[in-house]
C-alpha cells in the first residue's frame, strides 16, 4: 500500500491534470491530488524504462482504460474499470497465444505468452504439455514443454454464477501442432 501511494503521490506531483493542468506551477500538490475529483494519469514503469501500465485514477480509484505491456513493448492487454471495479467490453479482443519458438517439440521446453486474458479468467492446456509459471519473467507468463502427442490444446476458462451456483465455461483458444 506505501509503494502505490508513493507511485500515485510522485505521478501527481509530475503528471498533468487532464484538466489542463499543465505548467509546473498548476500541478497538483498531494494533497490536492487525493482529495480533489479530478482524473490523473498514473504510469508504472519496468527496471528497464519501458511502460508497465498506464492508466487513470480519481479520487485514489482506478477509472476508465488501463493498459498493461510486457517488458518488449507488447500489449498485454486492455482493462476497463467503472467504480475501481474490472468492466469486461464487449469489444475486447480475444485472448492469443505467442511462443518464444516457432514450433512446439517434445521434450522441448519454449516460453510462452497469452495476450488479452482477462483477470478473472484461467489457462487450461491439454495433458500433453508441462506448464510452468514465470513470475520473474517480463516478457512470458509461462514455460512449456510437450511430453507427448500430435497438437497441443489450449483454452481459457472463466467462473460464471448461474442460479446460485459457479460454473466453469470453457472457451478454445489454439491446437498447436507438436513436433518429434
Amino acid at each position: 500500500m506505501k509503494n502505490s501511494l508513493y507511485i500515485i503521490s510522485l505521478i501527481c506531483l509530475i503528471s498533468c491534470n487532464i484538466n489542463n493542468k499543465e505548467t509546473s506551477q498548476d500541478l497538483p500538490t498531494e494533497d490536492e491530488c487525493m482529495s480533489d475529483s479530478s482524473i490523473y494519469l498514473l504510469l508504472t514503469y519496468y527496471p528497464e524504462g519501458g511502460i508497465r501500465r498506464e492508466g487513470y485514477i480519481q479520487n485514489m480509484q482506478r477509472v476508465e482504460e488501463w493498459v498493461e505491456w510486457y517488458a518488449d513493448g507488447v500489449m498485454k492487454r486492455k482493462l476497463y474499470f467503472v467504480n475501481n471495479e474490472i468492466f469486461l467490453d464487449k469489444m475486447r479482443e480475444s485472448p492469443e497465444i505467442d511462443f518464444a519458438d516457432d514450433t512446439l517439440k517434445i521434450g522441448v521446453s519454449t516460453k510462452m505468452r497469452i495476450r488479452w486474458l482477462h483477470p478473472s479468467e484461467q489457462l487450461g492446456y491439454s495433458k500433453n504439455l508441462i506448464i510452468k509459471e514465470l513470475e520473474d519473467d517480463m516478457n512470458y507468463d509461462y514455460e512449456i514443454m510437450p511430453i507427448e502427442g500430435d497438437y497441443a490444446n489450449f483454452f481459457y476458462t472463466k467462473l460464471f454464477l448461474e442460479n446460485g451456483k459457479f460454473i466453469a465455461r470453457a472457451t478454445p483458444l489454439e491446437s498447436v501442432p507438436i513436433f518429434p
